[in-house]
């Protein structure tokens, strides 16, 4: 009964180390992950954002059109954000409201 009790404590202390070795692949690979995650949650939150608040994404749109490209330029701007606008409303519609 002794020499088992030994076996086990020697098997517990292998997974122990195997489990502190595990544990730090994890945090370097979490680490790296990292930058990729914060960018991706930016990106989000800022298409959020712009969902959220499409008439002041559209006034902005339509003051920097007027100012580089006149009047038509505003019109192409217009007619090209309306089928934007269409095909994100779409596809945010598809997109789940909680992450």
């Amino acid at each position: 009964m002794n020499n088992q009790l030994v076996e086990v404590m020697l098997r517990r202390s292998e997974l122990l180390l195997r489990i502190a070795k595990q544990r730090d692949e994890v945090v370097e690979l979490s680490s790296r992950w990292q930058t990729p995650f914060s960018l991706a949650d930016q990106t989000l939150e800022i298409m959020r954002f712009f969902r959220a608040h499409l008439a002041l994404t559209t006034g902005i749109a339509a003051l920097v059109a007027v100012r580089r490209r006149g009047f038509l330029g505003l019109w192409k701007i217009v007619w090209r954000g309306w089928r934007l606008y269409r095909l994100a409303k779409t596809f945010t519609t598809k997109l789940p409201t909680h992450f």
